[in-house]
């Protein structure tokens, strides 16, 4: 075999922080229905907040419309430090008998500060240089999700 010599992590890890958690410590957790491995402390936290990479993709679709695909990350993300507005998109969901996802009447806010923790941690996994186009397809692409945990920096996407 090729891969004779693959272990499993000694320790296994928290999901929502990326801390290396005891095994007694561990928790399963669902959060916004996906199924996820916490530790004590992010076990029963009501603030975080997990963003799918199908809500990513219509908010960054959403921050396009608004300040131009052509713009890079960079810019858009200090444009948002400028501006100090908050953004609102439609929540879109699969129905039946139709071919795209429709809106469902539903609204989800984002608040200046998320936008720019997600613009951060988007640019970890998107190089800041692309631009807003290159970044929706790559959350498509590769299935980009963002976790938020509220009044913290240790977060992980």
């Amino acid at each position: 075999m090729l891969f004779d010599d693959v272990q499993a992590p000694s320790k296994p890890y928290c999901d929502i922080c990326v801390a290396a958690i005891d095994n007694i410590d561990i928790h399963e957790v669902r959060i916004e229905e996906k199924e996820m491995t916490a530790c004590s402390i992010c076990y029963g936290d009501p603030t975080v907040r997990r963003i799918d990479s199908k809500t990513l993709f219509d908010l960054i679709k959403s921050v396009g419309k608004r300040y131009g695909y052509r713009k890079s990350i960079r810019e858009v993300q200090q444009q948002i430090e400028v501006d100090v507005k908050s953004i609102e998109i439609d929540v879109l969901e699969k129905m039946e008998g139709h071919l795209l996802r429709q809106p469902t009447g539903k609204k989800i806010e984002f608040s200046v500060e998320e936008l720019l923790y997600i613009f951060n941690k988007l640019r970890l996994q998107i190089a800041g240089h692309n631009n807003i186009a290159f970044a929706v397809a790559q959350i498509s692409e590769r299935g980009i999700e963002v976790v938020i945990r509220k009044d913290d920096d240790y977060v992980r996407v």
